[in-house]
């Protein structure tokens, strides 16, 4: 959406602010990572109209959110409008089969597995996320066999994980691929230790071997797009691009004495 309007960078993190206040004054529920969202669709009664309208706000909203840029998680708002979509569904359900409507908890649970393995492509993790919020292992097995299916169903499909996603977007956007060519590439994944030289430093101001770029900083639930002047903190995870013949300096750079 924001590549498409050509929306310059530091108007971005403007636009869901805007979005935030309006829907904050008509429609809170929808605001922040959404756990007492999925709180309230497990204790209280919700009409489907309204769940519906949930579901759409919460959806625009997280794009608009995530794809302006600014530092935050996405996991926790998938799982809340994977569990929506599983109220919605329950509902359905429970009126047409005539079922018990205390039920209705269970279909929130399976969809928030579903829904998050087939987005991310990560089905245990999805399942790990699930057992911690709910915090026992009643719904382990059957959370795991939905999300098995939804995850098939979406190699299927050939829906790519939405961080493989992101990747290609930012590889493409910054032609990252045109500076390290002809040559076999991976993708680091290299944990900054506390104490680390790099601790405290910019961007800019590291060194790493020819060919080598970093495209994204994992600091705790937060994906950063990295930019010159982004500090790095100790417990970083630093994701960068580089040829294969690099990837053994690059991991002694962080084993060598601090």
């Amino acid at each position: 959406m924001y590549k498409r309007q050509k929306i310059k960078d530091h108007i971005k993190p403007i636009i869901p602010i805007l979005f935030s206040i309006i829907i904050g004054y008509y429609l809170p529920e929808v605001l922040g990572g959404g756990e007492h969202l999925i709180d309230d669709l497990i204790h209280k009664v919700f009409n489907i109209e309204f769940l519906l309208l949930l579901f759409l706000v919460k959806f625009m909203f997280t794009m608009i959110s995530y794809g302006s840029g600014v530092p935050g998680g996405i996991f926790m708002p998938l799982l809340t409008i994977g569990s929506i979509i599983g109220a919605i569904y329950g509902k359905i359900v429970i009126s047409f089969a005539d079922l018990n409507s205390s039920l209705l908890n269970n279909f929130i649970v399976f969809a928030m597995s579903g829904y998050f393995s087939a987005i991310v492509g990560a089905p245990i993790t999805g399942l790990i996320l699930i057992t911690e919020m709910t915090g026992n292992f009643n719904h382990l097995f059957p959370s795991a066999l939905v999300s098995l299916i939804a995850y098939m169903t979406s190699l299927l499909l050939k829906n790519a994980p939405i961080y493989d996603s992101l990747l290609d977007r930012i590889i493409e956007e910054r032609k990252i691929l045109s500076q390290v060519e002809n040559k076999e590439k991976v993708i680091l994944e290299i944990l900054v230790p506390v104490g680390y030289r790099w601790e405290g430093k910019r961007i800019k101001d590291i060194n790493l071997p020819k060919d080598s770029l970093i495209i994204g900083v994992k600091r705790g639930e937060m994906e950063i797009v990295p930019r010159g002047d982004t500090l790095i903190l100790p417990g970083d995870y630093l994701i960068i691009l580089t040829e294969k013949e690099n990837e053994v300096k690059i991991r002694k750079l962080i084993s060598t004495s601090q």
